[in-house]
């Protein structure tokens, strides 16, 4: 609440939504973790801005187009709101109509798939309990991104906040002791998954015939 307080002095009526994002979405902050924010406001912002304590704030028009594309962080903040100001409401609900077709979970899948490469690159250069939790996120996001049973469901895990018990378990084991080292011989198979043309060239298809086949004017302002 201290920091939604905080955004509405900064923003004003121009505060469109406040929503959790990261870890906690899906039931795996860890004890003691800050809860991250994300924060849309009725602005032209050409990029998301980082302010103090975990908030990252879209500009409404920018917002709309991650969301489009099915971009993860701002789907997480449509599922945990903390706030919606009344303004915001019709186009949130619509939002969230399309959210749950089968046509967006295909491109949700897409984005947690773009966002393993990061991970990686943050592996090799973390150590400690940092390397543990990117080695974590990555197998985490390697099977959401390629087990049948997973990837029908993600965007029903992220409304759900809460993934399948075996990879909860899997993720805060790997947390907490390190990955083993089958999952470390893992995370380099998965490196060289990860940029496999075939692979991006496949993903990258069934997210845009999956995203032409939405009704793009659906969300459309009037």
């Amino acid at each position: 609440m201290e920091v939604i307080e905080r955004l509405k002095k900064q923003y004003g009526e121009d505060l469109l939504l406040v929503g959790a994002r990261g870890s906690s979405c899906v039931g795996l902050q860890m004890e003691g973790s800050d809860l991250d924010i994300l924060a849309i406001v009725n602005r032209q912002m050409k990029k998301c801005k980082e302010l103090q304590d975990d908030v990252a704030v879209y500009g409404v028009d920018l917002a709309d187009e991650r969301i489009m594309v099915g971009a993860f962080n701002l789907v997480e903040g449509l599922l945990s709101p903390l706030y919606i100001a009344d303004s915001y409401r019709l186009l949130y609900d619509k939002y969230l109509k399309i959210i749950f077709t089968e046509e967006y979970n295909y491109m949700f899948r897409s984005h947690l798939f773009g966002a393993i490469k990061n991970f990686i690159k943050l592996y090799y250069k973390k150590d400690g309990e940092s390397r543990n939790k990117q080695a974590a996120k990555i197998i985490m996001f390697y099977k959401l991104c390629t087990v049948k049973e997973y990837t029908e469901s993600l965007v029903e895990y992220w409304s759900k906040h809460k993934l399948p018990e075996e990879l909860s378990e899997q993720y805060f084991r790997i947390r907490k002791y390190g990955p083993s080292l089958e999952e470390e011989e893992l995370i380099k198979v998965i490196e060289v998954w990860r940029e496999d043309r075939e692979v991006k060239e496949e993903i990258h298809d069934l997210c845009e015939y999956y995203s032409r086949l939405l009704d793009r004017d659906y969300l459309k302002r009037r």
